[in-house]
């Protein structure tokens, strides 16, 4: 075999001789050829760490960001719970101040509506002082005055029998229409300055009519008016005796101040189950429609009667108080020139004694 300074190499399997320089070339390309394939490798497992590395790295990004994100969001959240907190608070304290402003506005008006009620209390009293006063100046002394007259006209001598029996009758109407005056007049006071005490009991609603009624008779007569008392004998009533002589009086005094010749006044009184409706009625000169309105009030104003009987005007007004006072309620109808119709309920007396003042 040639040495290898001749350049050539003999295959032993063939037995054909190759350069050497083609020999030591294709080593030099073998080894090239794995060293490419051994940097391809290389490059393909730094790509794939690469990637893993971007991807990792995107990641941990997104990570980072999403966690910004919630936190971000979270102290939105915050923020907006602070500030329904805060807007809450807030609202409470507007509708607390409402209602405060509301509170005290209200009540402001309850106390000015107080105010007023006592103002107008004030001025109603004031009123019937002075209502009072002209009663006491006229009304009470007039009368006196005519008796006083009366009298002198007696000492002298100057009358003849017809006269004297004629002014005896008027002077006993006056003085009967006074003394009913100044009952009214002393009730009243004391309701007012220290409160009425009612003092309720079973009465008989016939023995009271009857005793009020004979009171009248003098002056009915007088007027030739009749006097019919229609109330049965049973019923009985639950009141105060003395306020329920002082109703019948007024509203008996009344309907004879309205009547002439030849009228009727009458009294009569059922049961109607837990009451007992008393009702006066008269065929006089009635009411007209437009005074029947505020007829009840303590500051009506009276007219003059048949006869040119003067009154106070006190009388219809005490009826309605003492009667409410009682548990009862008072009503009036009437038609002009028909006469009038008063109604007046009270409770009614169960199996109670008869009491009766004398």
């Amino acid at each position: 075999m040639p040495s290898s300074e001749e350049g050539s190499v003999i295959s032993e399997n063939s037995k054909v001789t190759v350069p050497f320089e083609i020999v030591q070339k294709g080593k030099k390309q073998s080894e090239g050829e794995s060293k490419e394939v051994l940097d391809a490798e290389t490059y393909e497992q730094q790509l794939a760490e690469t990637k893993s590395h971007l991807l990792l790295v995107n990641e941990q990004e997104v990570n980072r960001l999403l966690r910004e994100k919630q936190q971000a969001q979270e102290e939105r959240i915050k923020a907006q719970n602070i500030g329904l907190i805060v807007g809450g608070i807030f609202i409470v304290i507007i509708l607390i101040s409402l209602y405060m402003l509301y509170r005290g506005k209200k009540e402001r008006d309850q106390m000015n509506a107080v105010l007023q009620e006592e103002r107008k209390n004030l001025e109603e009293l004031n009123e019937v002082k002075d209502k009072l006063l002209a009663i006491a100046s006229h009304d009470l002394r007039s009368p006196l005055s005519s008796l006083r007259g009366m009298l002198e006209l007696f000492k002298d001598n100057k009358l003849t029998e017809k006269e004297r029996r004629q002014m005896l009758s008027e002077l006993e109407i006056r003085l009967d229409q006074n003394i009913n005056l100044l009952d009214n007049l002393l009730v009243w006071a004391r309701d007012q300055m220290s409160g009425l005490t009612i003092n309720q009991k079973s009465l008989s609603a016939r023995q009271i009519t009857d005793m009020v009624m004979s009171e009248h008779h003098s002056a009915a007569e007088y007027k030739g008016v009749s006097l019919v008392n229609n109330v049965r004998e049973d019923l009985k009533v639950k009141a105060d005796e003395t306020l329920l002589q002082l109703v019948l009086r007024n509203l008996i005094s009344n309907a004879v101040k309205f009547t002439d010749e030849g009228d009727q006044i009458e009294i009569e009184a059922e049961s109607t189950g837990n009451e007992i409706l008393f009702m006066v009625m008269d065929s006089g000169i009635g009411i007209p429609r437009e005074k029947q309105e505020g007829i009840f009030s303590i500051n009506s104003k009276s007219r003059a009667g048949t006869h040119n009987e003067q009154g106070s005007g006190l009388g219809l007004g005490l009826c309605k108080e003492f009667i409410t006072k009682m548990g009862g309620s008072i009503s009036v109808e009437s038609e002009e020139g028909e006469g009038t119709t008063f109604v007046f309920s009270l409770p009614i007396a169960h199996s109670e004694p008869l009491e009766l003042k004398q």
